[in-house]
């Protein structure tokens, strides 16, 4: 389909290098190093194209998901394209989704010095943790879920208001103690973890009883410490999501505190490597992708730590179909909890800022997870996510059939592309102000959402004053 794109010579170009990227990585101007087949072998795009939008929309609709790419020898000092790459304070993100609250920083941030100072835990070979996990796996079996049928969130400027003054407290005090027992814990030290426990059951019942401040949590724009940043918004994807699938509330304690401790394992990867700003060495993945097992050890017999959170930390980069690490092990043979952080975890990712790109808009990450389903993700857990974030999460810019720009307040969870907007901009372009309408698309047939826009700067205060 070389018609479909603009054809290179390539002996124009620099002798070039190869890498594969997600298609969600991918970015208009690429260039191909390799053709994209269909299932049956049909060449869909040849070799040598450069990437259009067109093309970008066809690789979404085709379900590809990764591809190669050509990769110059002079640009082999650029930054890995990871969804796992450290955020770089210096990158211009002009173009991200975030709904700006003020400074979220931490006030305390991680020790490294400390942490890399303190003796690791003993290793284990993974054919013990194995062992340990098919023991607990037969003492705790899988449980029959019965998802709960979501509620239709109406757009309520007085529980807007009052979710407003929760948001921050209830994320410092996340931040706060979920640095304090990484650092403890790092140190084979416990004694924060009852703090944690006590934060982790603000959190969840806060958010149940008003779901306004875990959708505004959802949309929170990240800050210095990567690791807590990831930490925290995964955490709250977990809860709502296992909230869809019906876990009971001492459940959605539990994978609370799975989700914060996850990626704990990255404490014991030398921060020179997953804080690398280019290209990562066949080595050095290889180092990153130990993680998983080093976090396993961290929290392996350290009291109050649930073992539900040391087989999350192990599992949560194994995929539905058999294609992740550290086993390979597929379908119902991962652990509930880490088949929903496998999700999370790369949808939070997605929609982070990158030292390569922007955010990655929550339409076209949402996308990306409906298309993995049933190969990279559980397809009942994709389904609970999708309920409770909607393909327009809260937060998100949109543009209108009607040539209006708005902001989206509230979802309707059954009909994901029609959920409540409140209307910035006018048709004309002009300012609708503090007092612009909100329209449940549910009820305004006439008038649908075209697409997702990134915001520029003076957007982002107009997202939190939107509500």
């Amino acid at each position: 389909m070389s018609d479909s794109g603009v054809q290179v010579n390539n002996e124009s170009l620099p002798k070039p290098t190869e890498q594969k990227k997600f298609v969600f990585e991918l970015a208009v101007g690429d260039i191909l190093s390799r053709p994209v087949y269909a299932k049956d072998g049909t060449v869909l795009i040849d070799e040598g194209n450069i990437l259009s939008p067109e093309l970008l929309n066809q690789l979404y609709n085709w379900k590809i998901e990764t591809v190669s790419i050509q990769i110059p020898e002079e640009k082999e000092s650029d930054v890995q394209l990871s969804i796992e790459a450290p955020l770089n304070e210096n990158a211009n993100h002009d173009s991200e989704i975030v709904f700006n609250i003020g400074s979220l920083e931490s006030e305390e941030p991680i020790q490294w010095d400390e942490i890399e100072k303190a003796p690791p835990p003993p290793e284990r070979p993974i054919e013990k943790i194995e062992e340990k996990m098919e023991e607990w796996v037969k003492m705790r079996p899988q449980v029959e879920r019965k998802p709960i049928t979501p509620p239709s969130f109406q757009y309520d400027f007085k529980n807007i208001v009052e979710a407003k003054k929760e948001v921050v407290e209830v994320h410092r005090k996340a931040i706060q103690e979920t640095n304090r027992t990484i650092s403890s814990l790092m140190r084979r030290d416990s004694s924060n973890v009852s703090a944690l426990r006590k934060m982790i059951e603000s959190l969840v019942n806060t958010g149940l009883s008003n779901n306004q401040v875990l959708s505004a949590l959802t949309s929170l724009s990240h800050y210095d410490d990567f690791l807590l940043a990831h930490a925290v918004s995964t955490t709250v994807y977990s809860i709502l999501t296992g909230y869809m699938m019906g876990l009971s509330q001492p459940e959605l304690y539990e994978l609370a505190e799975a989700t914060l401790l996850h990626d704990i394992g990255m404490c014991r990867i030398p921060r020179k490597v997953w804080m690398k700003p280019r290209r990562l060495t066949i080595d050095e993945q290889i180092t990153i992708q130990k993680h998983t097992l080093l976090g396993a050890d961290c929290l392996h017999d350290i009291r109050g730590i649930s073992f539900m959170s040391e087989m999350a930390a192990y599992q949560h980069h194994e995929r539905y179909d058999g294609s992740g690490y550290p086993k390979g092990r597929k379908n119902l043979a991962i652990t509930e909890y880490a088949r929903i952080i496998a999700l999370v975890d790369v949808y939070a990712a997605m929609t982070s800022p990158r030292p390569y790109r922007a955010r990655i808009l929550g339409y076209n990450a949402m996308k990306y997870i409906i298309t993995s389903s049933s190969s990279l993700f559980d397809p009942y857990v994709v389904k609970a996510f999708l309920r409770c974030m909607a393909l327009y999460p809260i937060g998100s810019m949109v543009e209108l059939s009607d040539g209006s720009t708005g902001i989206v307040v509230a979802s309707n969870p059954l009909f994901p592309y029609r959920p409540h907007v409140k209307i910035m901009r006018d048709a004309t372009g002009a300012d609708a102000g503090s007092n612009g309408e909100v329209i449940d698309l549910l009820k305004e047939r006439n008038i649908g959402i075209i697409k997702q826009i990134a915001q520029n700067q003076s957007d982002r205060n107009s997202v939190w004053n939107a509500f």
